[in-house]
């Protein structure tokens, strides 16, 4: 059963979800806000920036505005996390303080942030004290939840610089499945499929199909189809392609089933982005506002 908190300040672009959820769905989203989200239980894949990361509870990601990403269950269908919304606008309500840091992470595209157990715990408290003052709402429970929340962010930025060179370019995925994502996310465009991966990695269709689904979690038929759906929203938003440029551009022998697979992971057809003009809709926002476009 599916357990939601949430809390909204629209005054300070400041947004934050709980979620205990059992899902197998696959989220296709960007927004005009910034987005941390920590991962409290079970395994998530975030396809990003032509990267895939496979986040372990104990995890932080902070995915930059207008940054097109891809969230997916691993090989657990049930998972914990506490998402957390917001825009510079949010840091800046008072005038006088802005991040100042020129490292920050907030200039990333995206940042992954492993915790360490002790870590964990740390972060883990800020949650149970925000949880806590959404639950019990006691007077000037929105300035606690505020001041919790920049307690997060500079902690986040303290064990983002604290991290070393090893650990920010080691691999995000089991080493025998990186080379696969890799060309994956390389090669989208062209025919893939499990005999001609095998074929270019000299192992057996077999082998390929049993350890990529043990290391990342789903089949390698879905990480190719996420891949290439990813690719096709950003096109979709961005560019002036029609439906039928897009689903050849991104690998699809035909329309038919661009748009089966399409509306199989995001839930809409592909002609939802195009009628919506929803890149159009953000470029015209302000940069501080709060609104988000998702798809889930």
């Amino acid at each position: 059963m599916n357990n939601v908190m949430t809390y909204k300040d629209k005054d300070l672009d400041l947004s934050i979800e709980y979620k205990s959820a059992k899902t197998n769905k696959t989220v296709n989203h960007f927004h005009k806000t910034y987005e941390l989200y920590y991962l409290m239980g079970g395994s998530r894949i975030f396809i990003i920036d032509n990267k895939t990361l496979n986040i372990l509870p104990g995890s932080i990601v902070l995915v930059s505005p207008y940054t097109s990403h891809q969230i997916m269950n691993a090989s657990e269908t049930t998972y914990k996390a506490f998402i957390v919304t917001f825009t510079l606008n949010t840091l800046s309500v008072n005038r006088h303080y802005k991040f100042k840091n020129p490292n920050s992470f907030l200039q990333n595209n995206y940042s992954l942030i492993p915790l360490s157990k002790n870590d964990q715990n740390i972060y883990k408290s800020y949650v149970e004290k925000i949880l806590a003052e959404m639950h019990d709402k006691h007077a000037e429970y929105d300035l606690a939840i505020y001041g919790i929340f920049l307690q997060m962010l500079s902690f986040c930025q303290r064990n983002y610089d604290a991290q070393s060179e090893d650990l920010l370019s080691s691999p995000l995925v089991p080493a025998r499945s990186d080379p696969v994502i890799r060309y994956i996310n390389e090669h989208y465009r062209e025919k893939l499929s499990l005999t001609r991966l095998s074929e270019i990695f000299y192992v057996s269709p077999s082998y390929l199909s049993r350890s990529f689904k043990k290391d990342i979690g789903i089949s390698l038929v879905e990480y190719i189809n996420s891949v290439r759906i990813q690719k096709a929203i950003t096109m979709l938003v961005s560019s002036n392609c029609s439906v039928v440029q897009v689903a050849k551009r991104c690998g699809f022998t035909s329309t038919q089933n661009f748009n089966r697979v399409f509306k199989q992971i995001t839930g809409s057809p592909p002609s939802f982005y195009k009628k919506n003009d929803i890149f159009s809709q953000i470029q015209m926002d302000s940069p501080s506002g709060s609104s988000a476009i998702t798809r889930e």
